[in-house]
């Protein structure tokens, strides 16, 4: 898969746990050759709800310092535990939407240069819990 800016080509994306409740702790890894090299950028981890134009961001990492993406000819990654997503001051109803994961390279400026897009289908169980299942931009 290639990005938008040709930075990363994405190799691999791993989403554990899956088909699970939305407050469930998140491990996201993602394997990608650098094509590009970038100086002074960061990772920035978000999940959005939106609905009808509403759009709810609920950060879940930045990096702590600026780093260069350089070239090495082997695959490189990128991996963050979430301990929870927390959603509680998002509205049930924006939740139950298609929602979006998305990890981005981010330059100096904060401007995305790269974004790695992940659908998050949210449903609701019978006994009224909030499920998240999230599909793989590779898929």
């Amino acid at each position: 898969m290639s990005t938008e800016l040709d930075v990363i080509d994405v190799l691999r994306v791993d989403i554990e746990p899956n088909d699970c409740p939305l407050q469930a702790p998140l491990n996201l890894t993602v394997h990608f050759n650098v094509r590009t090299p970038a100086v002074g950028v960061h990772w920035e981890l978000d999940y959005e709800a939106d609905y009808t134009n509403k759009r709810h961001v609920i950060a879940l990492y930045r990096s702590p310092a600026p780093f260069d993406l350089v070239m090495t000819g082997a695959p490189q990654s990128f991996s963050h535990f979430v301990p929870q997503v927390n959603t509680d001051a998002v509205k049930e109803k924006y939740l139950l939407q298609v929602g979006l994961l998305r990890l981005s390279l981010v330059d100096g400026a904060g401007s995305p240069i790269v974004s790695v897009n992940m659908v998050a289908q949210i449903t609701k169980d019978a006994s009224g819990v909030l499920l998240r299942s999230i599909i793989s931009p590779l898929e």
